[in-house]
């Protein structure tokens, strides 16, 4: 936290030198069947479940254990995971959609409230992206922008938050126009985003909640061109 405030802070004083300029501006695919919670219980009408959660928290580890690590999402619609396929257990509040591709795409399972033991449901290590509640579509002013909570930033030129060749920073409201694509490969952000391989938030794009330390691993690898924040 301390360093993306030293680096909001810079980024006031030094105007323009590494901040970013602000610019303009998937559907579901067929699901599998069966639903889980805790108890494993079937859904009869998995398919056609109606989404309720908006927001979950991904452990790697089974039964919701402290001892690995764990990821949030909250957020309307598809949320693409910024740690891929290492998700356990899961606790939520609703019902969700647990996809093995970016994007919601791939095989999927609907769930609904806790889930222990992905392993038990065949998706143990294979969450990619979750479908929460709401339509994160909308186009380029539409209703996407409406998700994202995320105000700052920071673009690192390394892998893991690390910076050989420095970092750009993202700070103005809407599409932040990226100077140097080629040199994000991690990005250090509160909330959600969405970031885009073309320039002005057009191109291919996956909405992210929280910090990225692998761009590579989701498919964004030295190819992030613009990034969306809120307003």
């Amino acid at each position: 936290m301390f360093r993306k405030q030293a680096m909001f802070l810079a980024a006031f004083v030094a105007a323009g030198a590494a901040v970013l300029s602000a610019c303009g501006a998937g559907s579901d695919s067929a699901t599998t069947a069966p639903a889980g919670a805790d108890d494993l219980r079937a859904a009869a009408a998995a398919p056609a479940a109606t989404l309720t959660a908006t927001s979950a928290t991904l452990f790697d580890d089974a039964a919701f254990s402290d001892n690995g690590a764990s990821q949030g999402i909250s957020g309307k619609g598809c949320q693409t995971l910024a740690r891929p396929k290492v998700t356990s257990s899961l606790t939520t509040t609703g019902t969700l959609k647990l996809w093995s591709g970016a994007n919601c795409t791939g095989k999927s399972i609907v769930v609904t409230g806790n889930v222990s033991n992905l392993a038990k449901l065949g998706f143990d290590n294979k969450t990619v992206s979750v479908k929460l509640a709401g339509d994160d579509n909308g186009g380029n002013n539409g209703g996407a922008n409406a998700n994202l909570t995320s105000t700052f930033a920071l673009l690192d030129s390394g892998k893991n938050f690390s910076e050989p060749d420095g970092s750009q920073v993202a700070a103005d409201k809407g599409c932040n126009e990226v100077r140097n694509p080629d040199l994000v490969r991690s990005i250090d952000a509160d909330g959600t985003y969405k970031i885009w391989t073309g320039a002005n938030c057009t191109g291919k794009s996956m909405l992210i909640t929280g910090d990225a330390p692998d761009l590579e691993k989701i498919g964004f690898d030295r190819q992030v061109a613009s990034i969306r924040l809120a307003g």
